[in-house]
């Protein structure tokens, strides 16, 4: 028997007693101001932060950041399905409009499930990302985030805060090094 088989069985062999799950207490947040938390954080994090009020204000907003741009997605519009988007396609993307099930206030992040997510890269390779969500969908903090959007049932899944930034080491800051070059959050009522 090798060591490292060794090693594995005695660790295998070790018989531990179940430990039920730590009781997550509830926080308490300041009452009524989510929405303006959500959005100073999203704003501080990068993200320029529009509210709508209605979903044709809504809608028209989208219709101002899909006119005259060439190669697009939008949930909102037909568009060419992701899903179906030939690599040379998916590198001329420059917007890309998702609908957010989930907003997070103490971070100003959106919550995108696989179920939003056509394609997962159509998310990291536009120049612009404009994500909307709707202000009941607003919870305060990712506890309540987590008890909301259920990971485990999902396959795939990002919270996302803010356009793309790196620092080197030299601490220059690069907006757009891993992903979108800007970020647009709607707030709709």
């Amino acid at each position: 028997m090798s060591h490292k088989a060794a090693i594995i069985d005695r660790i295998q062999s070790i018989q531990l007693e179940e430990a039920p799950l730590p009781v997550i207490p509830r926080f308490k947040y300041p009452e009524g101001e989510t929405i303006s938390t959500f959005v100073a954080m999203a704003e501080k994090a990068g993200a320029r932060v529009l509210c709508t009020e209605n979903e044709a204000h809504t809608y028209a907003v989208i219709n101002g950041k899909v006119t005259g741009q060439k190669h697009y997605y939008s949930a909102f519009h037909d568009s060419k399905p992701l899903q179906d988007a030939t690599t040379e396609e998916l590198a001329e993307l420059t917007v890309a409009i998702y609908k957010a099930p989930l907003g997070v206030a103490e971070n100003g992040a959106v919550w995108i499930g696989e179920d939003a997510l056509p394609q997962r890269v159509g998310i990291a390779i536009v120049e612009q990302l404009v994500i909307v969500v709707k202000v009941d969908n607003i919870v305060y903090n990712m506890h309540e985030a987590y008890q909301t959007i259920e990971p485990q049932a999902l396959g795939y899944g990002v919270f996302v805060s803010g356009p793309s930034k790196t620092a080197d080491i030299e601490q220059s800051l690069v907006v757009g090094a891993h992903g979108a070059c800007g970020l647009t959050v709607i707030v709709e009522k």
